[in-house]
């Protein structure tokens, strides 16, 4: 007995979704591999704090759980896209 299954065309919006979510990831880890090696090396984060760093920690600080959202949001795009087609064949 074998299970007939159609997978759904994947659309630009997903495309767009999945690279989005792994640029956002590589950007969070850069920035907090970053962070985590600037006093290691004997850099301050300065007095008065320069903005850059403020940038860094929020991209490490949001970009981690924004590609989450991203992965999730493209995970039950592609669930219902399979179930309608499923529905269709």
């Amino acid at each position: 007995m074998s299970i007939s299954r159609a997978d759904a065309p994947t659309s630009r919006l997903e495309r767009i979704l999945a690279i989005s979510s792994v640029v956002i990831a590589v950007l969070a880890l850069v920035s907090l591999i970053v962070l985590l090696l600037v006093p290691a090396f004997g850099f301050e984060f300065g007095n008065p704090p320069a903005w850059y760093w403020d940038a860094l920690l929020a991209v490490a600080y949001y970009g981690f759980p924004v590609a989450f959202i991203l992965v999730v949001t493209l995970i039950v795009m592609r669930m219902v896209a399979n179930r309608r087609a499923n529905r269709a064949a």
